[in-house]
């Protein structure tokens, strides 16, 4: 039997990850950080789609995590797809991985499906149901800081000289009250819910104001500190013409003067031109610069995702927020 998580199944589903998944699982250590990702409003129910075997008991479970579906409805909505688990052992049916996806789409008749943070044998499944499938790319300014990951970094910029094009100032995303995402399906009801009301990670607006035409730009960042240096993370944007605000040197400018060794964005290959506009560089195969921080790994790691798109749209964005992609590792 397939069907949608109610708030009953909630500790079967606790249970079912610590077996299945990872007994040390964030949402074992910190179940309040499950219910915020999962419950939704629609009451009695979790955006998981679990599969119970003759017995009652879980034997496999589909997260969903999207732009409405925390806050209010179930239907024609974009959809991440979040932990995607099968007990063999104790499934009836071999293809029940399958049929947890099947069951989504065919409940919810979603605008589109991802995923982030697939393995590659995943991602051969994905790609045989249609999905597109690449690797995140990361982005980078760094400031002229001495930094023990940008050592190696051949990106030094003359600050003295600069003209001031670009105006930043870093603001508190509970200040605001609207948000104009470039992803047009994100609304601000999903803005208070991802960043304002987070129950683990805070973060930030930077306001990049054009001095010529007073357009502004607002990028969402977290702060990461580690070993004594600070890092940001630009984890999603605003909607804006990008060449406006192409100053890499007054960036960098602003990344020195508040302590910041870098800034670094990922985003999916389709929507390179986003960062490129705004004065970032492509991470190359020989340069290192950290992308795990819960717990640190000092190697690079690729990100690969997935995505299906189901309407007419002819972009599909992913950036780092999106699903549980920015998610809290450990406590």
């Amino acid at each position: 039997m397939i069907e949608m998580a109610k708030t009953s199944d909630e500790a079967d589903i606790v249970e079912f990850i610590k077996k299945n998944w990872d007994k040390n699982h964030i949402f074992i250590k910190n179940p309040k950080l499950m219910t915020w990702q999962h419950l939704v409003k629609k009451k009695g129910y979790l955006n998981f789609v679990i599969a119970k075997n003759r017995k009652k008991s879980i034997v496999g479970l589909q997260g969903l995590i999207s732009k409405n579906l925390s806050l209010s409805n179930f239907g024609n909505d974009n959809l991440w797809l979040a932990l995607w688990k099968i007990d063999k052992s104790k499934a009836e049916r071999k293809a029940l991985g399958m049929e947890l996806l099947d069951f989504v789409t065919e409940k919810f008749k979603p605008k589109s499906m991802c995923s982030v943070g697939i393995n590659k044998k995943v991602e051969v499944l994905f790609k045989l149901m249609g999905f597109k499938t690449g690797v995140m790319k990361q982005y980078f300014i760094k400031s002229n800081l001495k930094s023990k990951f940008s050592k190696n970094i051949n990106q030094d910029y003359n600050i003295m000289n600069e003209k001031d094009l670009i105006n930043i100032k870093k603001i508190s995303v509970r200040k605001l009250i609207k948000f104009d995402f470039f992803d047009k399906d994100k609304s601000f009801e999903y803005f208070k819910h991802r960043f304002q009301n987070h129950p683990s990670y805070k973060y930030s607006i930077l306001e990049i104001t054009n001095i010529m035409s007073q357009e502004k730009l607002r990028i969402i960042i977290r702060e990461i500190n580690f070993l004594n240096e600070k890092i940001w993370r630009v984890v999603d944007i605003s909607n804006k013409n990008f060449n406006n605000f192409y100053n890499p040197n007054f960036f960098s400018n602003y990344l020195f003067k508040n302590k910041v060794s870098y800034i670094d964005f990922l985003i999916n290959d389709e929507c390179k031109d986003i960062p490129l506009k705004l004065g970032f560089s492509l991470r190359e195969k020989n340069i290192f610069l950290p992308h795990h921080f819960e717990p640190y790994e000092n190697k690079i790691i690729n990100v690969n995702y997935c995505y299906k798109i189901f309407d007419k749209r002819k972009l599909y964005s992913i950036f780092k927020s999106d699903g549980d992609f920015d998610r809290p590792s450990i406590i």
